[in-house]
């Protein structure tokens, strides 16, 4: 799900101090969008933060079937469970007629994917500086999670978030699975043209090295404006990062920045660094990193509710199933 600007601070448990039901918010605009949930930019308008700008991730769960309400449940929990200064957070989540709320401290930036698009990025985020900035802050998220023993699984540009500030933060993660030593994922999810070769073939099951070469796929998206083979139909795109060699960038980046995206879109994911291994073999590239010309970018775009594309077309197929009564039962005790 690609989301718009919406982000946490390091440490945003949910607390009694924000309302937990939908009478004390005031939905302004549409800041972002995925399949099925859309984030407001919305006011608060009672208790102790009345008056505070914030954002609501609305997700609609009629459309869902049974088997996915667990994804929601999951994702709420890794959120209120995750202490990051580059991870998402959120302040409440609670339930409300069909549809569940996530509140979250407010990002004027947006996604990157959505800056890239208000700067006409058909060729991505021009100074490399900028980019050896993002993907430093979205590593050093990435480590968190394996450290913790958790694959985000869905990482893209439309997935990082930035304040006007210019700080980063990793999101979304819906899709996210908790990852133990002796257990392989073997779950298809995902965006296609993220997706590492395991992934994809369903063989063998696949691991955090799964993450790694979608780090590498968004390194080459925040270069050049998309993800490569972006345009082609889903099965297509399969088929090609199955069979042929691996992506390049078609733009003239630095011998740093192809060094860093070569050591992670490696096929053989034995072959791939971890994170860690990541960050030291390529500090020369992240020393580079600027965030000040991201800041520039950032404070010349017009507000965030005023660069985010139409809404998606709507499902023709629509899951009618209602989530059974101990669902809600336990979404209302996170």
């Amino acid at each position: 799900m690609e989301t718009g600007g919406y982000a946490a601070s390091e440490s945003s448990p949910p607390s009694s101090k924000w309302p937990s039901n939908a009478e004390g918010y005031t939905l302004l605009s549409r800041i972002g969008h995925g399949a099925f949930a859309t984030v407001y930019k919305a006011k608060v308008v009672s208790g102790p933060q009345a008056d505070s700008d914030v954002a609501v991730k609305v997700i609609e769960l009629e459309e869902f079937a049974d088997s996915s309400l667990e994804e929601i449940r999951r994702e709420l929990q890794m959120m209120k469970m995750c202490r990051h200064e580059n991870v998402i957070a959120y302040h409440v989540a609670f339930p409300t007629k069909r549809q569940m709320w996530l509140v979250m401290p407010l990002l004027e930036g947006g996604s990157c994917a959505y800056v890239m698009r208000a700067t006409g990025g058909s060729m991505g985020f021009e100074d490399e500086s900028v980019i050896a900035y993002i993907l430093r802050e979205v590593a050093k998220a990435v480590k968190y999670f394996h450290d913790n023993m958790q694959i985000h699984r869905d990482l893209k540009a439309g997935n990082i978030l930035l304040s006007l500030d210019a700080r980063v933060f990793l999101s979304d993660f819906g899709v996210a699975a908790p990852l133990r030593d002796d257990k392989k994922r073997q779950t298809f999810v995902g965006t296609p043209c993220w997706m590492a070769p395991e992934v994809l073939e369903q063989t063998h099951g696949y691991d955090y090295k799964a993450d790694i070469w979608s780090y590498g796929i968004t390194g080459i998206e925040l270069a050049t404006g998309e993800a490569p083979y972006q345009r082609m139909h889903p099965l297509k795109v399969m088929k090609i990062i199955i069979e042929k060699e691996p992506p390049k960038a078609n733009r003239k980046l630095s011998h740093l920045f192809l060094d860093l995206i070569e050591m992670c879109l490696q096929k053989d994911p034995k072959k791939r660094p971890t994170m860690e291994e990541v960050c030291a073999r390529n500090a020369k590239f992240f020393r580079t990193a600027d965030a000040e010309p991201l800041k520039k970018l950032l404070s010349r775009l017009p507000p965030l509710d005023q660069r985010i594309p139409p809404l998606p077309k709507a499902r023709e197929e629509k899951v009618e199933e209602k989530p059974p009564r101990e669902q809600w039962e336990a979404w209302k005790k996170l």
